[in-house]
C-alpha cells in the first residue's frame, strides 16, 4: 500500500466509522443492568458486577490492513487467504479477534484515487508488543508499506448468562 499523508481525508473518514462500528459491537454486550428482587443474594451478584466490571480496563487495538501489494501489482494472496493469516497470527498471539471486511481508499502520489480490499482486526489485550509483532508478520507477508494501529482505553467485561 503506498501511502500518500497529504490526502487521505476520506481513508481517515472510513477508519473512524470502522473505529466506532468496531467499539460498538464489542461494547454492546457490555451493559447489563440487575433486575433482582431486592434480596441480598441479587444485590450482592450486582455489586460483584460491577466491581468486576470497573477493574477491567484494557487497550482496544484496531489495525486496518490493506491487501494490495506495495507496487501495486494487486494482492500478494487470495483475500481469504489473507484473512485467514490475519487470524492465525491473532489467535497465536493474543488469543482472540474480531475481524471486519472494509473497503479502504486514499489518492496516491500521483494524484490518482485507488481503492482496496481492506480488512479490520480488533483486538483486546494489554500485550503492546504482540500487537506490533501480529502487525510487522501482516505487513511482511501481505507486502505492504504499513498497517494502521490505532489504540483505545476500554472496560471489558465478558458477560455470561444464567
Amino acid at each position: 500500500m503506498k501511502i500518500n499523508r497529504a490526502r487521505c481525508v476520506t481513508r481517515e473518514i472510513a477508519c473512524v466509522v470502522a473505529a466506532v462500528v468496531a467499539s460498538l459491537c464489542i461494547l454492546a454486550g457490555c451493559s447489563a443492568t440487575s433486575t433482582g428482587s431486592g434480596t441480598a443474594s441479587g444485590s450482592q451478584a450486582s455489586t460483584e458486577a460491577s466491581a468486576g466490571a470497573a477493574g477491567n480496563l484494557t487497550t482496544e487495538y484496531t489495525l486496518y490492513i490493506g491487501t494490495n501489494s506495495q507496487d501495486g501489482s494487486g494482492p500478494v494472496m487470495g483475500y481469504e487467504d489473507a484473512k485467514q493469516l490475519i487470524i492465525d497470527l491473532a489467535l497465536e498471539h493474543v488469543g482472540s479477534y474480531t475481524i471486519y471486511d472494509a473497503q479502504g481508499g486514499w489518492t496516491n502520489a500521483q494524484g490518482i484515487p485507488e481503492s482496496e480490499d481492506t480488512i479490520v482486526l480488533v483486538l483486546v489485550t494489554d500485550d503492546e508488543a504482540a500487537v506490533h509483532t501480529i502487525a510487522r508478520e501482516i505487513a511482511k507477508a501481505l507486502d505492504q508499506e504499513a498497517v494502521l494501529i490505532q489504540s483505545d482505553s476500554a472496560t471489558s467485561e465478558y458477560y455470561a448468562s444464567e
